[in-house]
């Protein structure tokens, strides 16, 4: 919805994510220049690369949105370890590991990182 959004207002967007093909259908249905990256936000050589490439691609980097996410349901005592450390991996750890590889970007464009830790607030209750 955000790279929608985004689009709409003619910003080129460069997505990022483990869903490859669902990367290449939003990417598709964007009104402006949009290209997609194959990679793990909590990977550090990865999302150096892509910082990399999406310059390469782009050129000048205002906006980075951190929005990758992951959760899981049910009483925390009851959740699974693994599944418990893979969400905060993802979240916090991968937000930080994205603002790590664009920041020289966006320091030389005065440019902006939006983090966003849950939509958890703007998401309708069911």
């Amino acid at each position: 919805m955000l790279a929608r959004k985004l689009s709409a207002r003619g910003v080129r967007v460069a997505l990022v994510g483990l869903e490859p093909d669902a990367l290449k259908d939003v990417s598709a249905r964007l009104h402006s220049d949009s290209e997609h990256w194959y990679a793990d936000v909590t990977d550090h050589e990865a999302m150096a690369r892509v910082a990399g490439e999406v310059r390469e691609r782009f050129g000048r980097v205002d906006i980075v949105v951190a929005n990758a996410g992951v959760a899981t349901g049910g009483p925390f005592a009851e959740s699974d370890p693994e599944s418990w450390r893979r969400v905060i991996e993802v979240n916090l750890i991968g937000s930080a590991v994205t603002a790590r590889a664009f920041l020289p970007l966006l320091t030389e464009s005065r440019g902006y990182l939006l983090q966003i830790a849950s939509l958890a607030a703007i998401t309708p209750r069911r």
